[in-house]
């Protein structure tokens, strides 16, 4: 009698706590305690993926302190439009609602929402802060503290710095508890410090966006154990683009070449008419000069898997140039105006590798580059600081 197969067992995936940043909840209509995609991200894939909704005490502070300040800024509008009433009718007519009790009912409301959620609020780790390096980093500005560039006297960071400490401190009690942790934040430089910080812990992961998380749902779904789909997300991201890796798919494949050749129109600025500024005109023709460049590498978001073993990603690449105006007044000779834009193009990288079982990437290979957005501005000091436009930049 023939022996029986065994039967193949998919690995139960751990328990994923989900930390989010304000800029991932934040919504511009106050009557919502956070953005309704964040909401309909949460009620689709709950049963899915086990997770567990994480909120840092400084995010859930600061949803309370934008709702309250939203709603007390329509109170003094009240107050100050029955005042007017009462002179008018020469009645006197107030309202019994106070700044307390707007500051009181908001809280309600973000605790009921969390309540909902089944969400955990995480205090921070004040006990086991390094307040010393975290006051050195905060004097020296160093990330996630940055210049305020309308008041470069003063940084900006501390919330940032304290969610950072909360999160690695979440990340080292989840890893005892065989748990993973997933950081959703859209601000550029306080996900790149995260990743930079948590780069030793393997149950952590940082998404840009909703659809970039739920990329990764779709790679748990794929009859894969959670400690290969957490390898190889962390290992696709690196293998795509590490500094001083020639073998990395993005040095190896000359990606900025491949956008330069293939998008060449579309990282340029065509010189505005008539010319901008006025007493100009007469010294010649206008253009617009490039003045610095800087690429950023985005998130790296599983697509699809072609079995057996074929893995297709797709990684955001962001492009921003500033160009200032010129006017040419002979050869090789011009005049600057104050003039300046910052132009922004976002790109899909789609690529794919050969994934072995022990999470090797081999074969890596540019499939296909879109222009997925493109965007131009009046360059301000606080834009050319967001975007990295200084001295320091990346040449093409």
């Amino acid at each position: 009698m023939a022996s029986k197969k065994p039967k193949i067992v998919r690995q139960t995936s751990p328990i994923h706590i989900v930390v989010p940043d304000t800029n991932v909840l934040w919504h511009e209509d106050k009557s919502l305690v956070a953005d309704p995609e964040f909401d309909l991200f949460w009620d689709t894939h709950k049963g899915v993926l086990p997770m567990e909704l994480a909120v840092p005490d400084v995010v859930v502070g600061e949803l309370n302190f934008q709702q309250t300040t939203s709603a007390t800024k329509l109170l003094d509008k009240v107050i100050t439009g029955l005042d007017e009433i009462s002179g008018i009718v020469a009645t006197r007519h107030a309202t019994r609602l106070t700044r307390e009790d707007v500051k009181a009912q908001v809280s309600a409301k973000i605790e009921k929402w969390l309540k909902a959620k089944s969400a955990t609020e995480l205090k921070a780790p004040v006990d086991s802060i390094d307040w010393r390096r975290l006051i050195h980093a905060s004097i020296w500005r160093l990330q996630p503290f940055t210049y305020d560039a309308k008041k470069p006297e003063v940084e900006k960071g501390f919330r940032d710095a304290i969610i950072l400490e909360t999160l690695v401190n979440t990340a080292d009690r989840a890893r005892a508890e065989e748990k993973n942790v997933i950081f959703l934040c859209k601000d550029q430089l306080l996900r790149t410090t995260a990743v930079e910080m948590l780069k030793t812990k393997q149950n952590a992961i940082c998404f840009e966006s909703l659809k970039d998380f739920e990329g990764y749902i779709k790679l748990t779904q794929e009859k894969l154990t959670s400690s290969f789909v957490t390898q190889i997300q962390n290992r696709a991201r690196a293998r795509f683009y590490t500094p001083s890796d020639e073998t990395s798919l993005y040095l190896k494949k000359k990606v900025p070449a491949l956008l330069l050749e293939k998008f060449s129109n579309e990282l340029e600025i065509s010189p505005p008419t008539p010319a901008s500024t006025s007493g100009l005109l007469s010294l010649g023709k206008s253009k617009w000069q490039h003045k610095s460049t800087k690429r950023w590498i985005g998130s790296t978001t599983f697509e699809k898997l072609e079995q057996p073993r074929t893995y297709h990603w797709i990684t955001k690449v962001t492009a921003t140039k500033l160009f200032r105006e010129v006017f040419e007044t002979g050869q090789e000779s011009y005049v600057e105006t104050k003039n300046e834009q910052i132009l922004v193009c976002i790109f899909d990288v789609k690529w794919s590798a050969d994934v072995k079982a022990d999470g090797r990437f081999l074969d890596l290979d540019v499939n296909d580059i879109l222009l997925v957005g493109r965007s131009i501005d009046v360059a301000t000091a606080e834009s050319v600081e967001k975007y990295g436009l200084g001295n320091n930049t990346t040449p093409w």
